[in-house]
């Protein structure tokens, strides 16, 4: 078991600090097979399970536009040398104390709210593992409030977004990933106009 633990006052750059508002942050992670007290690389095998997240307190006291924000996720990751699989889901919501409800939704409500998950894989190939077949699926569903002016009920709209790629690692100091991304909004998403698909090359030089 391991964990990082956190709680601030403030916690918010884009305004004047008036010493109110509090945030806290966490980590709680489960090491399943007892891999807690080590840096593990890719060539280990492990399982972890984490519970995190952040809570916030009269943020918008500190300029902060979006009002008060707390999130939460559940991230679980196995991996041994020839593949990882990973899953992660996160919800956030608005706790601002100036929002009233229109038929069980919220009239305003933070850019950030809403919940999604995501799925990761990793495949390995090659005598030292340095060939990686890799895929990933996002979805987000923001939370989306009432129309202050209409009172109209607004749909929550699914985006989501497809990457598949491949990695070779051609020296320690030199990788190469060449990718895909298929970004894939719901009609009538503010980011309908987003959809689109994006091939990437990238070359990684560390010394």
């Amino acid at each position: 078991f391991s964990s990082e633990l956190a709680l601030v006052n403030g916690a918010g750059y884009h305004g004047d600090e008036d010493g109110e508002g509090l945030r806290g942050a966490w980590r709680l992670t489960g090491h399943i097979l007892g891999t807690g007290k080590k840096h593990v690389h890719k060539t280990d095998r492990y399982a972890d399970v984490s519970f995190f997240g952040q809570y916030g307190s009269d943020e918008s006291k500190v300029g902060d536009t979006s009002g008060d924000f707390s999130w939460y996720g559940v991230h679980a990751v196995y991996n041994q040398p020839e593949f990882l699989l990973s899953a992660q889901y996160i919800y956030s919501v608005d706790t601002r104390d100036d929002k009233f409800e229109v038929d069980s939704k919220l009239s305003d409500v933070s850019a950030q709210a809403g919940s999604g998950y995501s799925f990761n894989a990793e495949y390995r190939l090659g005598s030292k593992k340095q060939f990686r077949i890799l895929a990933r699926f996002d979805s987000w569903t923001p939370e989306i409030g009432a129309d202050i002016d209409a009172l109209d009920i607004l749909k929550n709209y699914e985006q989501k977004t497809y990457i598949g790629g491949l990695a070779w690692d051609q020296s320690k100091n030199i990788q190469w990933v060449a990718n895909i991304d298929v970004i894939e909004n719901e009609d009538g998403s503010s980011r309908k106009e987003n959809n689109a698909k994006a091939y990437k090359l990238t070359a990684q030089v560390k010394f």
